[in-house]
């Protein structure tokens, strides 16, 4: 019995009761308005089931469309910033990535879409641009140079607005795991968030721990991260309270299938609770803390088991 220290997909791997919560979050996503652009963030520490939340909101909101005509259904991109290093230009991997989603929905009098991502990739300074038919991909500022137009970036946006506006549907932007990244990765998101957050129709979906984010976005000159951060994000939410018998029903339940072999006159149950509700239980706070007890103890019971105590080896 090895437990996977994976996120959920949807509701029904839900042991939490947190399906509510997220599917109720997929619905205000979809009640936003036609031409609204949201930046909405779940906070949550480590470990707390932030990523199996977002699966099970996005699961929702591909359920409650997939009878919708094509060109209405919401356009789910998520953007995972760990598949790149620091070194790459996030804003440029960003917009390259948003156009390969976006251009399949494009009605054909649009397809001039990619040319003014490119041009507005050079204006906002990444350092490489969408590759088009016969030009291979280019990281100097000298073709960089060559692509920026004369027009000012207001007149860019502006153009790339009408865009989003004729898809007739949402875009969701996912955004997991900011705050495993580095506080310079870290920084690039939020301004790359921030650079972005007013196309129409687009709703950014983030998850991190606050905490660390702050602090990354805290500047030397004294510029506050909780400031700066709620400047871009429109919505926050912290992530319900895990009930603490939820935790202890999953521990135990999978502690029967470890120690199912273990007689039960080597396990005194008085012992156990008392030992339980007094002190160990503290420790579980968390189902991934839980998963990776679990695994160590099955292994390492099955090396021990009959020659010690169990619950002195627990």
């Amino acid at each position: 019995m090895f437990l996977p220290d994976t996120a959920i997909k949807n509701e029904k791997d839900d042991k939490l009761n947190r399906a509510w919560f997220s599917k109720s979050l997929g619905e205000q996503i979809l009640k936003f308005g036609d031409n609204d652009s949201k930046v909405i963030a779940i906070y949550g520490d480590w470990g707390k089931g932030k990523t199996s939340i977002l699966n099970i909101a996005i699961s929702h909101i591909e359920n409650t469309t997939k009878e919708w005509e094509k060109e209405e259904k919401p356009i789910i991109f998520r953007f995972n910033p760990w598949n790149f290093s620091e070194q790459e230009d996030l804003l440029f991997t960003f917009l390259r990535q948003l156009f390969s989603a976006v251009n399949h929905r494009l009605p054909v009098t649009k397809k001039n879409f990619q040319e003014q991502i490119n041009k507005l990739a050079g204006a906002l300074g990444a350092f490489g641009k969408i590759p088009v038919a016969g030009v291979p991909l280019t990281a100097t500022s000298k073709a960089i140079n060559l692509i920026v137009p004369e027009e000012s970036l207001e007149n860019l946006r502006a153009k790339i607005d009408e865009y989003f506006i004729d898809l007739k549907s949402k875009i969701i932007i996912v955004i997991d795991d900011i705050d495993r990244l580095t506080e310079n990765e870290i920084r690039q998101i939020f301004q790359l968030i921030k650079i972005n957050a007013d196309f129409p129709n687009t709703v950014y979906l983030t998850a991190f721990d606050r905490t660390v984010v702050e602090e990354a976005l805290t500047t030397k000159q004294g510029v506050s991260g909780r400031d700066y951060l709620e400047k871009i994000v429109q919505v926050g939410f912290d992530i319900p309270v895990i009930e603490q018998d939820r935790i202890n029903d999953f521990l135990f339940s999978n502690l029967n299938k470890i120690l199912e072999s273990v007689e039960m006159k080597y396990w005194d149950i008085t012992r156990w609770g008392n030992l339980f509700f007094s002190s160990l239980g503290k420790l579980f706070t968390s189902i991934r803390g839980v998963k990776r007890f679990l695994n160590s103890l099955e292994f390492n019971f099955q090396l021990v088991s009959g020659e010690v105590n169990p619950i002195d080896f627990i």
